[in-house]
This record gives C-alpha cells, sequence and structure tokens, in this order.
C-alpha cells in the first residue's frame, strides 16, 4: 500500500503550484510597498501648512493668563505621533492630550472645550471657579495673612492658591482638611464640607444680622467659631457654637441676644468692647465684654 509520501505528482501540477506561491508572495510584496508608500504620503500630508493648526483662541478666562494657556496647548501640539504624523494636523491633532492636561495643570478651570474653530484656529473655550472664600490653614494665626491662602469654591473644595490681599476682602476658613490629593492642599476639601451649604446660609443668617463676618474656626472637635471684625485685630469677637449644633436654632438664639438691652447702641463700638457670644448651650446664652483697659 502506497502513502502519500510516494505519490509523485506530475511536473505540470507542480509548476502551477510553483507559479501560484510566486504570484501569491508577489501580491504581499506589492501590498507591503502600497501600504508603507500610504502611510509615508499620509504622513507627508499631515505635515501640510495647510492643514497645520496656527492659532489658539482662548475665551473665558478672567484670572488664568491667556499666555499660560496658549503656551500649554502649543507644548501638546510639538512633535508627532510614532515620528511620523504632525500633531500639529487639525485633523488629528491630541484633543483628549490638552483636554486632560489642562484641567490638571489649571485647577482653577471648571468646564473645559476644546474645539476645531477651521482648519488653522484651535478654540479653548474655558470657565473658571468662583473663589468666594479662602483657605487659611488649620489654626486660627490672625485675620493678616502672614501665610498662603487657598481659594474655596461653593463646594468646599480647594482649587487654587490666592496672592497675598492686604485687606479682608474674603471669608476666611481656619479648619482641618479632608483629602489626599497629590497636590494638597488644592483638590481636598475643608472639614465642614458635607454640611457646607448648611454652614454658608448659617453665615448668611449672621451677616443679616448686621455682624461683620470675617472667618470660621475650628476650635476643636466640639467647637465651633465665627470670628468679627472688630477694632481691635488682635483681639476678635466670637461667636462660640458646637460643632453638632442646630445651625437654624443657633442663629435664632443669635438674633435673641442682639435684641437684649447690653447690644443695645453703635454696632460698631458694641463689638469693638465684645470679647464673646457663648451659644454652645441649649436653651442659653453668654456673651462677655472685654474690661476696659485691657
Amino acid at each position: 500500500m502506497k502513502t502519500s509520501r510516494d505519490i509523485v505528482l506530475p511536473p505540470k501540477v507542480v509548476a502551477l503550484a510553483r507559479q501560484k506561491r510566486l504570484r501569491k508572495r508577489r501580491r504581499t510584496i506589492l501590498w507591503g510597498i502600497f501600504s508603507i508608500l500610504c502611510i509615508f504620503f499620509l504622513a507627508w500630508i499631515s505635515t501640510l501648512e495647510a492643514l497645520a493648526i496656527r492659532t489658539i483662541e482662548v475665551s473665558g478666562n478672567v484670572v488664568i493668563p491667556e499666555s499660560r494657556l496658549v503656551e500649554h496647548v502649543e507644548k501638546k501640539l510639538e512633535g508627532k505621533y510614532i515620528h511620523l504624523f504632525s500633531k500639529r494636523n487639525s485633523f488629528i491633532y491630541p484633543k483628549r492630550t490638552v483636554t486632560e492636561s489642562m484641567t490638571e495643570e489649571f485647577s482653577r478651570i471648571r468646564t473645559l472645550e476644546v474645539s476645531r474653530k477651521n482648519l488653522h484656529t484651535l478654540s479653548i473655550r474655558i470657565t473658571e471657579e468662583a473663589g468666594k472664600y479662602l483657605w487659611c490653614g488649620e489654626k486660627f494665626t490672625g485675620l493678616k495673612q502672614v501665610a498662603p491662602c487657598y481659594y474655596v469654591n461653593n463646594q468646599g473644595e480647594i482649587f487654587a492658591e490666592a496672592p497675598f490681599f492686604s485687606g479682608n476682602i474674603y471669608f476666611k476658613f481656619f479648619t482641618p482638611l479632608v483629602g489626599d490629593s497629590p497636590k494638597a492642599p488644592i483638590g481636598n476639601t475643608i472639614s465642614a464640607s458635607e454640611g457646607f451649604h448648611t454652614y454658608i446660609e448659617f453665615m448668611d443668617s449672621v451677616q443679616a444680622l448686621d455682624l461683620p463676618l470675617a472667618g470660621f474656626v475650628t476650635v476643636s472637635d466640639t467647637e465651633n467659631n465665627i470670628v468679627l471684625y472688630g477694632k481691635n485685630t488682635t483681639e476678635l469677637p466670637r461667636i462660640r457654637f458646637s460643632s453638632d449644633a442646630d445651625l437654624v436654632q443657633v442663629a435664632n438664639d443669635l438674633a435673641l441676644v442682639l435684641k437684649t438691652e447690653a447690644f443695645a447702641g453703635d454696632r460698631e463700638d458694641i463689638l469693638s468692647r465684645l470679647d464673646y457670644i457663648d451659644l454652645r448651650f441649649e436653651n442659653k446664652a453668654y456673651y462677655k465684654f472685654k474690661v476696659a483697659g485691657f
């Protein structure tokens, strides 16, 4: 019995098989050459000035300098993908990289939109976080700024370092932080952030009582203070209350205290003599004035 090894193919069949293999090899080589030529052709197309981004338009920035934003984007458009395709080409520019790197680099950016305006112009539209408050450390060291403070947004999140201010422009928080941001304190939140809106509403209620609010201080795990502006900047009057207090009730109690005879008269003069108002005890309120001459 003959096996397949013993079968001898006719010369014509062998020749046809060889020709078929050669044709397949030629086609593979030709397709490879064609593919390489297409890649280099497309790479050349990507570098054409007619398709290149030349201008970067920035809108919506208020505090962040336009020059810094433009410079950042320009750096992301430098170079080529796999050393072939230009990143400046308006059809294949690194939109995702630009977006992610900008939000990481500029913590003040709240919203960001990157789009192609035309073949030569890239549009960068941003909105910035509105800093209404400052965080100035965990311990109260006075209202005069001696160390960097940071902007706090409406959610209690720290998003950017603030410049040094000569006056008391912003309400200041002196409280521990929550979070483990790699850019700490930026990215962390103040300790009262879970009830941040409640605290803001409380401070609005206090301010409505014609009291000049200066800062919020976490004294301990059980006590918080509201610091008021006063003539004596070294011994500022305070409103003391428990950290777990019903702030609506605290505001109501404070309003009742301010209606007493002790607080009748010129409010500025009274605050200059006030040491504290203590509202830590249920249904009770205490206050103390500084002794004249001390």
